[in-house]
């Protein structure tokens, strides 16, 4: 079966000529736009002398800020600054301000609730990107998914008498009625708004893509298919998280329900994160990273035809 194109997401660079750097993000009717400024000058009360100050704004796409947008701000602070080198440009500001314009599923200005998580992993694959452009130097690109869990919807199952001369005239072949009970784990459900908004539980998983060439200031090295951001929230059992991490990590290694044993032998090892294996970064997210830098790369490069 096809991939429907329509469904997939798209990002184009460069498209605010007065920011260092910027990003657009479409997906689902979700539409928003990140700028990235800097490294630049910072006001001497609020400088570091050790490296750089990251600074997050998020804005609505009507009215002022509510605790959604300061949500995402501080979610997205702690997802990108740990793969940012802010130690080469000490006692800066490296400024980023996300412009939500449209929420799929949303009407704008209807006063509609919705979460936070819908928008978390396509501000931080856009964020990526706008730092990309900007020039920026980051230890790895990002992965981010989109996880929830929902109950399975209750069904009768009717249970047939199969022994002979169990079943008299006049009695149902019915011995007894059960209700099959579960949890349905759905990776991205974008476009979903409602779907999100009554899941039992909802996290937010990004893997890192790359092998980062310097080391950390702990001394070690990021490397590939290493979860390095988690965000969950509602009800759910370490088992639950469990699966809810394998399924993000068979997204992230591109891996479906037809691939061999062996491919779902390497997903589901223990520590295979740390193997550096080379299906990392086949999510949808990692994919519209590397797409978006190729055609930006491709049209920068144009005159040399």
């Amino acid at each position: 079966m096809g991939v429907n194109t329509a469904l997939l997401p798209t990002a184009t660079l460069g498209v605010l000529h007065r920011a260092d750097g910027s990003a657009s993000f479409t997906h689902h009717a979700t539409k928003m736009i990140v700028s990235v400024n800097g490294p630049m000058e910072i006001r001497l009360r609020d400088e570091m002398y050790n490296k750089a100050v990251v600074e997050i704004v998020v804005r609505p796409s009507v009215g002022v800020a509510t605790y959604r947008e300061k949500y995402i701000e501080s979610r997205l602070h702690d997802a990108i600054t740990p793969i940012m080198l802010l130690t080469l440009a000490p006692r800066t500001l490296v400024q980023i301000v996300v412009q939500i314009i449209q929420i799929g599923g949303v009407e704008a200005g209807s006063g509609q609730e919705y979460s936070p998580f819908l928008l978390l992993p396509s501000v931080i694959a856009t964020t990526v990107l706008a730092l990309l452009d900007a020039g920026v130097p980051l230890t790895t690109t990002l992965d981010a998914f989109l996880v929830t869990t929902n109950p399975l919807e209750k069904k009768k199952v009717a249970r047939a008498a199969t022994a002979a001369g169990d079943v008299e005239m006049g009695e149902s072949s019915e011995e007894e009625e059960d209700e099959e009970e579960g949890t349905v784990i759905t990776v991205n459900p974008y476009g979903q708004p409602d779907m999100v908004k009554k899941a039992v539980s909802k996290h937010v998983l990004v893997y890192s893509t790359a092998v980062s060439a310097p080391e950390e200031e702990n001394g070690k090295k990021r490397v590939q298919g290493e979860l390095v951001f988690v965000e969950s929230e509602g009800e759910f059992a370490w088992k639950e998280f469990e699966a809810v991490e394998l399924e993000a990590r068979r997204a992230c290694m591109g891996i479906t329900g037809d691939d061999d044993e062996e491919d779902m032998m390497d997903v589901e090892e223990e520590g295979a994160s740390i193997h550096g294996n080379k299906k990392w970064g086949k999510g949808m997210m990692a994919t519209l990273i590397r797409q978006a830098v190729g055609q930006k790369v491709a049209k920068d490069l144009r005159w040399r035809k």
